[in-house]
């Protein structure tokens, strides 16, 4: 994994070379995180070139750009050809090799075939080949787009780079956001989307060629769509099932050729069990990095990853999630989540990511050597790993195509035609049968989308922040075109609850039991822990985010209205989730567009000085365990002098008849929010309830209560934590967010209107 970017100027007064080389040192600066080892420059008189090398294959001879024999045509390319050695032998009759690195390769293949030589790479790639003589320049992204390269073309020239931070180091690059494609679904957006205006992806598969006369052309290499329903084996699905299998074997082994140190990423589901188990097989070393976090630890995940390295004898590392106290364990604030948002390119903040993120930062720092990361990524989208699963279970193939794919479909025909989003659930189910092509393989068709837009992009950002190469065997192209060549006769036998990467899964692990349905990343039957994340994070950083962000004369967004979706989103109200969300949102936006137009950044220095999660020892299992399968409580802090207030809106209720203890429930403006069983042991906990909110209490605080009922703070803490969680009554944080709303500046307060306007929205 590697980085570079550059600029081609047309026949224009170019800058002085130093004004050219200042910019370029910037453009590198930007993406250094992509490769460490080493800095190259190239400059002539219209093509400007920096590249930023992780060095993985030739270590020491390996250095970029390559240049060929006659010194006319050279390389960059964040690259990894995995048939590298039989292209070598081919071409080595013709061509003299300078190195023995795999990336010297695609550049003999270019003299050699032109640009049918991408044809004839195996592996992931984004290359830029600039011949010196014909003022040409070549660029070219893999088949699936694992490996990002951003282009964007201006009437003086043409900008390129791995990352959109590049671009935005040049005075040229434009910085507006793409609203349009804010709100748009990952698996409905364009393949060019940048989510800046001017700025192209270039889609996995393609190529574009620039000339010196300022014509740039732009074709397709491959496409997905001329392997559809080829039926390589027939209808024989047994010889898919073997072939699959085979060629999975194959791909994993090549995805291991490196010089250096490597891992992998282990989830405890069927991917990643399988690509261990193959792995395994060559070698008996590679550490296991697991994420430990509540979900996956009920889910089953943590169980099976900890069974499956003692089976294999493999390393294991699992990393400790604890949503009680991450927010604090990594000092998580504003400058955090900028840095998430610099990392990605992208006006989106998710949970998964910041999880995959510190997974890849525990990864380095425990293993300083490692350069190569083995993902699990991409077997779900070909192979029907969505077609049951634990948030949405069917009863067979044809309840998933009636009620995911073919609204999929509908929803992106109606955006295809420019039509409203709101209107696509009043289509005709008929309308996604017209097609000649398979609802399964039209639903591949997204999926591929999808992951370019959203699991391989923060893939990519992830793991190349800690300067690591995240490599995908079941995304090889050969796997995936013999996936789509299945026909649609067969897609229930082979695809109906993943049956033919299980298939695989018993061939290399036979006996090997995983109980847990298919679950994502970090779903569960019981997700709240994450809620409770999230919530401590924006106690966190709401407020600093809105004194920086939107109480500015340039804020995209209402202060009156941020203020009040804070308060919501602290609340733990039935709205308060999706408030969460809308104010992450917000959050996103704002930093990134922000971030487009003046290019601030998180520092080197400053991304290298956070602190990382702490791994589970053998002899801290018991205790972390038997706290996780305690109910999440999200009232960090209870303090003696806390007044404990009633929420505005909030009804204790008791029913009428009660059984196995004390029973009250909740209602938070007329939604049910929730209920607690009182043990008979805890008689004070019902006068407390009853008594809460009420004239003569209304200004106790935990002090109060406390000295009222001769209890211990710890005790008393407890409970207050049960309705804290359920919404009934507000935090010390929520307090501290009113009085800091309430201090704002007299002009700040003018344009939100009052305190009590806000507080009484709800």
């Amino acid at each position: 994994m590697c980085g570079f970017a550059g600029f081609l100027s047309f026949g224009f007064p170019a800058e002085s070379t130093r004004e050219r080389r200042r910019t370029l040192v910037a453009m590198g600066d930007a993406i250094a995180h992509r490769g460490p080892d080493d800095a190259q420059y190239y400059v002539d008189e219209v093509f400007t070139l920096v590249f930023r090398r992780l060095a993985i294959i030739d270590v020491a001879g390996g250095s970029q750009p390559i240049f060929n024999e006659t010194g006319d045509i050279l390389i960059a390319a964040n690259a990894e050809i995995y048939n590298h050695k039989p292209l070598r032998t081919q071409l080595q009759t013709r061509h003299t090799f300078s190195s023995h690195s795999d990336c010297e390769v695609p550049l003999h293949a270019v003299e050699e075939w032109g640009e049918s030589a991408f044809e004839r790479l195996n592996g992931m790639f984004a290359i830029a080949v600039w011949d010196r003589r014909t003022r040409r320049l070549l660029l070219a992204r893999d088949r699936l787009g694992i490996k990002p390269l951003y282009v964007c073309r201006l009437s003086s020239g043409l900008l390129f780079g791995s990352e959109l931070k590049a671009l935005l180091a040049h005075p040229q690059c434009p910085r507006e956001v793409d609203w349009s494609a804010v709100d748009r679904l990952y698996i409905s957006q364009p393949p060019s989307t940048s989510y800046v205006r001017g700025v192209e992806l270039l889609p996995g598969g393609e190529l574009i060629v620039a000339g010196h006369e300022g014509g740039v052309r732009q074709r397709t290499y491959w496409k997905l769509t001329d392997h559809i329903g080829q039926a390589t084996f027939g209808d024989d699905a047994a010889r898919y099932v073997d072939e699959y299998a085979a060629l999975l074997e194959q791909v994993t082994v090549e995805h291991l050729q490196r010089d250096v140190g490597a891992g992998i990423h282990l989830s405890g589901g069927v991917d990643s069990s399988l690509l261990a188990a193959i792995v395994a097989r060559a070698e008996t070393d590679l550490p296991c990095f697991t994420v430990v976090e509540r979900t996956s630890l009920l889910g089953g995940d943590v169980d099976a990853a900890r069974r499956l390295t003692e089976r294999l004898s493999l390393p294991w590392l699992p990393v400790r999630f604890d949503y009680r106290t991450v927010v604090d364990d990594l000092r998580l604030d504003l400058s955090s989540l900028e840095e998430s948002v610099w990392m990605m390119d992208s006006p989106r903040l998710e949970i998964e990511w910041l999880f995959k993120q510190e997974l890849h930062r525990v990864a380095k720092r425990s293993h300083p050597g490692f350069k190569v990361m083995l993902l699990g990524q991409g077997a779900d989208e070909f192979a029907g790993g969505y077609s049951t699963r634990l948030d949405a279970p069917r009863q067979d193939w044809g309840q998933y195509l009636r009620e995911e794919v073919q609204p999929n479909i509908m929803f992106d025909q109606t955006l295809a035609g420019h039509g409203p989003q709101g209107v696509w659930q009043l289509l005709s189910p008929g309308q996604a049968a017209k097609s000649q092509v398979a609802p399964y393989h039209q639903m591949m068709l997204l999926l591929l989308r999808q992951l370019q837009h959203h699991n391989l992009w923060h893939e990519d950002r992830t793991s190349s922040w800690h300067s690591l190469e995240a490599r995908v065997p079941f995304l090889d192209h050969r796997l995936v075109e013999l996936l789509a060549s299945v026909p649609a006769a067969l897609h229930q036998d082979l695809f109906w609850n993943k049956r033919i990467v299980r298939e695989a899964l018993h061939r290399f692990l036979p006996g090997h039991v995983l109980r847990q349905p298919k679950i994502g990343f970090l779903d569960a039957r019981d997700a709240t822990s994450q809620d409770v994340i999230i919530h401590n994070l924006l106690e966190r950083t709401a407020t600093d985010f809105r004194d920086k962000y939107v109480a500015q004369a340039d804020a995209l967004f209402d202060t009156q209205k941020i203020d009040d979706l804070i308060r919501r989103a602290l609340d733990r109200g039935p709205h308060a989730k999706a408030a969460r969300q809308q104010l992450i949102q917000c959050m996103a936006v704002s930093i990134f567009e922000r971030q487009c137009r003046t290019s601030q950044h998180a520092t080197d220095r400053e991304r290298s000085h956070r602190p990382v999660l702490p791994l589970i020892g053998a002899e801290d299992w018991p205790a972390f365990e038997v706290a996780m399968q305690r109910e999440p409580k999200c009232a960090r802090n209870c303090h003696p002098d806390q007044v404990v207030a009633l929420r505005k809106g909030v009804e204790i209720l008791t029913p009428l008849r009660q059984v196995d203890g004390r029973r009250y429930c909740f209602l938070i403006d007329g939604t049910m929010a929730g209920e607690i069983v009182v043990p008979d042991s805890t008689s004070w906990v019902d006068v407390f309830l009853r008594n809460l909110g009420g004239n003569l209490t209304r200004d106790f605080t935990a002090q109060d209560w406390i000295d009222e009922f001769d209890i211990v703070l710890d005790e008393f803490a407890e409970v207050l934590d049960l309705l804290f969680h359920h919404g009934v009554v507000a935090s010390a944080a929520a307090h501290a967010v009113d009085a800091r709303l309430a201090l704002a500046p007299a002009d700040l307060r003018s344009r939100s209107g009052s305190r009590e306007a806000l507080t009484g929205t709800r």
